[in-house]
């Protein structure tokens, strides 16, 4: 069986927050994502946004971190699970940089590297 963990504390969306994820940092991000690697997970994801409206923050929270750079430092801490964006908005980040990010964090994670990616739905 496949399952993917969404790593915590890398996003607050409202119906997906737990209270104690407030107290988690990297540190303890980087347990998670190695304990998950030992034990067999598929994959680890982060979220990505860079910008959310004032009238989404309730909902869909203000913190994101940025899926490379996240699952960069995850790879050194794992060795087999895969690292995965959820989801990558494309047009908000240049495409030539975004691709040598992408490929760079492929080749230094062994050919770990899921880019999901999509175009966005918040017109804001």
């Amino acid at each position: 069986m496949l399952i993917s963990l969404t790593i915590p504390n890398n996003q607050r969306v409202k119906t997906l927050l737990q209270p104690w994820q407030d107290e988690v940092g990297g540190p303890q991000i980087a347990e998670v994502a190695a304990l998950a690697d030992r034990l067999g997970f598929s994959r680890l994801a982060v979220a990505e946004h860079f910008l959310i409206p004032a009238e989404h923050v309730e909902l869909s929270g203000s913190h994101y971190l940025h899926a490379v750079t996240s699952l960069a430092y995850l790879a050194g801490v794992t060795s087999r699970i895969r690292l995965a964006s959820n989801v990558s908005i494309l047009p908000l980040q240049d495409p030539v940089v975004q691709a040598k990010q992408w490929a760079v964090l492929d080749w230094l994670s062994g050919g770990r590297a899921d880019l999901m990616a999509g175009v966005g739905w918040l017109k804001d």
